[in-house]
């Protein structure tokens, strides 16, 4: 069986047959300096041996490293030549992590803001955002004036604010 196997290992990349938790150093590494990504199921030389409880693994690495050392990363599944490898993505400036996001910065903003100013305090209910692989849910317990449609809301209207007294 063929294995694929990715170019070389360099400064932002590092092959590790299976995790161990001394590993951890290098994910601080990484976290300090530019980034990197910490391959799990490859060998010395790059070719892919796979790793045994991959999909706990999943779970185990970044929780291990939210709690040690304080930052978050992406533990990602690959599959290669029909063994399981594991891909943690370390993406930080120094401790600020850098964030890739679903939607444009100002359009994430304009709505989160918008759910924040438009809910309905009265009820307790918190602002609750979802975050699937193809779409973005910002939901509050607001809600529209009466009688008024979704289609009136889309149209040109006066601005009636709900929390207004």
């Amino acid at each position: 069986m063929k294995q694929t196997r990715q170019a070389h290992e360099h400064q932002h990349v590092e092959w590790k047959e299976s995790w161990r938790d001394e590993y951890l150093k290098w994910v601080c590494g990484f976290a300090n300096a530019d980034g990197g990504v910490l391959v799990i199921g490859r060998n010395d030389k790059g070719a892919a041996v796979g790793v045994e409880n991959a999909r706990k693994l999943l779970a185990d690495i970044p929780n291990k490293v939210r709690d040690i050392l304080g930052v978050m990363v992406d533990v990602n599944l690959r599959e290669v030549s029909g063994l399981d490898t594991l891909e943690a993505w370390i993406s930080y400036d120094g401790l600020q992590r850098v964030e890739t996001l679903p939607v444009p910065e100002p359009a994430l903003r304009e709505a989160v803001l918008n759910a924040i100013v438009h809910k309905e305090y009265v009820s307790g209910v918190p602002v609750q955002i979802s975050v699937y692989p193809d779409q973005l849910m910002i939901w509050n317990p607001g809600h529209l004036p009466p009688n008024w449609t979704v289609e009136r809301l889309l149209g040109t209207h006066a601005s009636h604010p709900f929390n207004i007294a």
